[in-house]
């Protein structure tokens, strides 16, 4: 019984990664993830068995559509996608350059085997710069492509005026070539040491959840903020679910909608 648990825990978390987790089974995990250190653990394994799984071309056909619409929509997953894409294009390479060369001949077997520690020095060598060459790429992608001012747009969102019956709807222009949406949630009442956000399209599919939230003043008072890729963010209305986090369970904390329209 406590392996199929086990056993299930695993697969509900690579669900709820894909987003394909039904919403009540997700807000219980996240409970789960929230207290259960070991389990919040087991999440990074998961990140990293999608990964090599997309790499390797082993996702099913709804599991790769879900890993490229949903799960690959964080900054962070997207730099571990490629330092991790790198390093399976430097093991390819390497061997294919192994099963290229040709076989040794006998009568020279021993003066190469002379030359063995070298050779191995060499390869330490290469193979410290190539993973040099791997992390410096890594970060240069990494400040290339995460959020900034140069490529965010910033919306500030007011509950008091976006959820009161009849209310005007805030209308978002989003400029070509905007990469993310740094989306600014004023807080009628700071109630909360961390919130949860879930971004919601017209047709109740989750574009993102974000969790760990700490409510900032850089706004001129209490808001939480985030990035979500703009990508994601279609022509179309959205509504924004926020949640306070007490005693390790999720309450209702305020809502917020908006349009998105291109400019």
């Amino acid at each position: 019984m406590a392996m199929q648990t086990e056993e299930k825990l695993h697969g509900d978390i690579r669900q709820w990664l894909l987003g394909l987790l039904p919403q009540q089974e997700s807000y219980s995990l996240e409970e789960l993830l929230i207290t259960d250190a070991a389990l919040y653990e087991e999440l990074h394994i998961v990140e990293d068995e999608l990964i090599d799984e997309y790499l390797g071309g082993t996702l099913t056909t709804n599991e790769r559509e879900a890993f490229e619409s949903y799960f690959i929509n964080s900054p962070e997953r997207q730099e571990q996608f490629r330092i991790a894409n790198a390093l399976k294009v430097y093991i390819d390479d390497s061997k294919q350059d192994a099963s290229d060369s040709p076989p040794l001949e006998s009568s020279v077997a021993p003066a190469e085997s002379r030359w063995t520690p070298f050779r191995k020095a060499i390869a330490v060598v290469s193979m410290a710069a190539a993973v040099l060459l791997i992390v410096v790429l890594g970060w240069y992608l990494l400040l290339v492509g995460s959020p900034s001012p140069s490529n965010s747009l910033s919306v500030i969102l007011t509950p008091a005026v976006q959820t009161r019956a009849g209310g005007p709807v805030q209308t978002v222009r989003v400029p070509l070539g905007t990469r993310y949406l740094h989306l600014q949630l004023k807080l009628a009442r700071n109630d909360y040491q961390k919130y949860r956000v879930t971004v919601v399209n017209s047709d109740g599919n989750v574009v993102q959840a974000n969790e760990n939230l700490t409510p900032s003043t850089d706004t001129g008072g209490p808001a939480v903020q985030f990035y979500v890729s703009a990508s994601q963010m279609t022509p179309g209305e959205y509504q924004l679910k926020l949640d306070g986090v007490a005693d390790g369970k999720f309450e209702s904390a305020d809502g917020y909608r908006f349009v998105v329209t291109p400019q």
